[in-house]
């Protein structure tokens, strides 16, 4: 920088930089005055929010859905995030599966979010119909839905390299759109 530093200035109760030239001088790079665009602004300021896309809303999309909601509030002010839902319930399998005598495999205790256990079950092993229940009377409890799109099936997902972002073909009321995400998360589970 041909021995001159640039002064930064920051928030209060954060270091501040020193500097060699004269402070009446705005700070500039190739001749734009950066004094504006620079001042009072933290090491990270996102200029948008970043979009987030979950495929599926049963219990890997809802368990997300609850971090970025609950566990990680702060993510708000970061993100626009939305779930995918091509059925117009949610539920995952456990919405799908309805044959004769499906349950869990598991015992139903362990079964559950870790948010909100369920101490409640009516067997050692749930059946299919109670565990729905379950995530459905779970997700209006905490909101879970607010973000989801019923009706919305994923057709495509198409990683753009110079956009830095996927591109998403979407099947809505029998319509094909587009959108795009910055971050594409597979809510889909391993039980479909």
């Amino acid at each position: 920088m041909n021995g001159s530093h640039v002064t930064t200035e920051y928030p209060s109760g954060q270091p501040s930089g020193t500097s060699d030239r004269n402070d009446s001088q705005p700070a500039t790079t190739n001749g734009i005055d950066l004094s504006d665009l620079f001042e009072n602004v933290p090491a990270y300021t996102p200029r948008r929010k970043l979009k987030v896309v979950t495929v599926g809303a049963g219990f890997s999309g809802l368990l997300f859905a609850h971090k970025l909601q609950h566990q990680y509030p702060e993510m708000q002010n970061m993100i626009e995030h939305k779930i995918l839902e091509c059925r117009t319930e949610l539920g995952g399998t456990w919405l799908v599966n309805t044959y004769p005598g499906i349950q869990c495999d598991v015992p139903a205790h362990i079964y559950a979010f870790p948010f909100d256990p369920n101490p409640d079950w009516s067997h050692f092993y749930a059946s299919g119909k109670e565990i729905h229940e379950y995530l459905v009377r779970t997700t209006k409890k905490w909101n879970l839905d607010r973000d989801i799109q019923f009706g919305t099936r994923l057709q495509e997902a198409r990683w753009m390299a110079d956009r830095g972002q996927y591109k998403l073909t979407l099947l809505r009321n029998e319509k094909e759109e587009i959108e795009y995400a910055d971050v594409l998360v597979s809510g889909q589970g391993i039980l479909k």
